[in-house]
């Protein structure tokens, strides 16, 4: 009994088997006479356009400044109740000239070291005390196209989110440079350099300076490391321009800053206090350009020099 049944059962799942194939083999030879070419039909889909611009998250709220600033608000759920600002300058190492090497670096630094509204130490001193964390909710770098500077701040006092885009309004426009912060900061951006390279002899520094000099061979990529060259960083000393006195003078025009504005349901509220923050421009000297009085903007001309020996020239990027 137990060996006639088990034959059974073989048979059994044996004919499942075959009717399983059968049924397969049917199902493959209607789809395939339904092709009259008898052959497998791909649709193939044209490649990407490497030339067509990048397609924007509809998410994203952007839209240009008076004063040329772009700006991009994108709101988000996490971290709930905080947003995360970012400042965003199209200008680095690479724009520097043979003996300003570091110095974009040292200029991200000099912008923890005082601006107009928050002297000194004043912007450290400030987000510590409504529990923001150095490095981590307050940082910045230095590339070699751009220089971006991060800030994090809590969003359930309408006072943080204004104090936190004013920090970002004088990072544009405001860092004072006084000459004895720019001593002391020096001091600290070659202990980063000699952390970073090991005093010039990190192997691991000087293969990837071997590899982007052949991986940008032509270009001023290789010449220009964002953390810069310690001699130079050594002997730049501030001092103020000459009244009266021919100065060759360079500065990228306003469309080099971007903010990045993530939040939490703060897009509106973050949109409409940027217009006051970043186009004010008194043209007359006063404490806080915030309190700037009606009386205090006033038409200024600029004198630039044409011809000669100190001939200006706008130079713009050629798209080929």
């Amino acid at each position: 009994m137990q060996s006639s049944g088990s034959g059974t059962s073989r048979e059994t799942v044996a004919a499942i088997i075959v009717a399983i194939l059968v049924v397969a083999g049917i199902l493959w030879v209607q789809s395939n006479g339904n092709n009259d070419g008898g052959e497998e039909v791909v649709a193939e889909s044209a490649p990407p356009s490497l030339d067509a611009p990048a397609t924007l998250d509809p998410a994203i709220r952007t839209d240009t400044l008076p004063n040329g600033l772009r700006y991009y608000i994108r709101s988000n759920d996490h971290p709930e109740e905080r947003a995360e600002l970012r400042l965003v300058v199209k200008a680095g190492a690479v724009l520097e000239d043979e003996d300003q090497h570091g110095l974009a670096h040292a200029v991200e630094h000099m912008a923890f070291r005082g601006t107009t509204r928050f002297p000194g130490r004043a912007i450290d001193e400030y987000l510590q005390s409504v529990g923001m964390r150095l490095g981590e909710d307050l940082n910045a770098f230095t590339g070699y196209d751009e220089t971006t500077y991060d800030l994090t701040i809590p969003t359930d006092r309408r006072v943080l989110i204004d104090s936190g885009l004013t920090i970002l309004a004088d990072w544009a426009h405001a860092v004072t440079f006084d000459s004895s912060e720019v001593v002391a900061e020096r001091g600290v951006i070659l202990a980063e350099w000699r952390l970073r390279t090991n005093g010039g002899t990190d192997p691991a520094v000087r293969r990837q300076a071997s590899l982007d000099a052949l991986l940008y061979a032509g270009t001023r990529y290789p010449e220009r490391p964002p953390i810069g060259v310690p001699q130079l960083i050594q002997a730049a000393e501030p001092a103020p321009l000459k009244a009266g006195k021919v100065e060759n003078y360079k500065f990228a025009l306003p469309n080099v800053d971007h903010v990045f504005l993530p939040g939490h349901r703060i897009m509106v509220q973050v949109q409409s206090t940027l217009f006051p923050l970043y186009d004010r421009n008194p043209q007359t000297y006063v404490e806080n350009i915030m309190y700037a009085k009606p009386g205090d903007y006033k038409k200024t001309t600029q004198s630039i020099w044409f011809g000669g020996a100190n001939a200006s020239a706008v130079v713009l990027p050629v798209v080929p």
